[in-house]
């Protein structure tokens, strides 16, 4: 029996699938060689029924970046502002930023086209997204400016974000190509894991400090596939 859904409720389930198939398609083919007929084609609808839903390409992929960065300032937000010392709420932010990345690579796909492409324009267009993270981070800095902690902490910001989220988005989205035999997986729950803690060593050089934090275990515990035989 087919379900029935009152219209109000079919569209935004129509548009819900739209933005998720949307942010496949530009992850995996960038804003300009990505067409509406692609997205249309994985939703099972006409590329007609899109421009009911978002005027054009161009504002289909604005609220897909929008929505990536919205549903990351949260989980940022949860991280800087949860328990623990300021240290710990930093090291919590790598964490997050890891395992966000994990649950969601298609995220670290489109970012890395979209600094690779500009958004088809000449500049980024992720810019004019990115405002909540930047307003999270500062107000995490102006509220813990006099914390004995923070200041002790010496490392310019660009090696650290180029350190912790560079190594992050290579992991995920280049190490498979690099590593074509099919051997290696990045989301692997070990493999995760594995990164998580990389990345937590490397922010604590950066930062200079030694403090141990209690991490999230692997979301499984599986054992990792076995190697194919050759």
């Amino acid at each position: 029996m087919v379900a029935v859904f009152p219209s109000s409720e079919r569209g935004n389930s129509t548009r819900v699938a739209i933005l998720q198939a949307a942010e496949h398609v530009f992850a995996e083919q960038g804003f300009d060689r990505a067409r509406l007929e692609d997205v249309a084609s994985e939703v099972g609808i006409r590329r007609a029924s899109i421009v009911y839903y978002f005027r054009d390409k161009r504002e289909l992929y604005h609220t897909v970046l929008a929505d990536m960065f919205a549903d990351y300032a949260v989980a940022l937000e949860s991280a800087l502002f949860g328990p623990g010392d300021v240290v710990e709420r930093m090291e919590a932010a790598v964490v997050g930023w890891v395992d966000f990345v994990a649950a969601r690579p298609t995220f670290a796909r489109v970012l890395l086209r979209e600094l690779a492409d500009a958004g088809g324009d000449g500049l980024p267009a992720m810019l004019e997204h990115r405002s909540e993270v930047q307003k999270i981070v500062e107000r995490f800095e102006t509220e813990n400016s006099g914390d004995p902690l923070l200041s002790r902490i010496d490392v310019e910001p660009a090696h650290m974000v180029a350190s912790v989220a560079g190594a992050t988005l290579f992991l995920f989205v280049a190490m498979p190509a690099l590593m074509p035999s099919g051997d290696f997986d990045p989301l692997e729950p070990a493999q995760v894991e594995a990164h998580r803690n990389e990345v937590l060593r490397t922010a604590r050089r950066l930062m200079g400090t030694g403090v141990t934090v209690r991490t999230r275990p692997a979301r499984a515990e599986r054992p990792a596939k076995p190697r194919r035989s050759k």
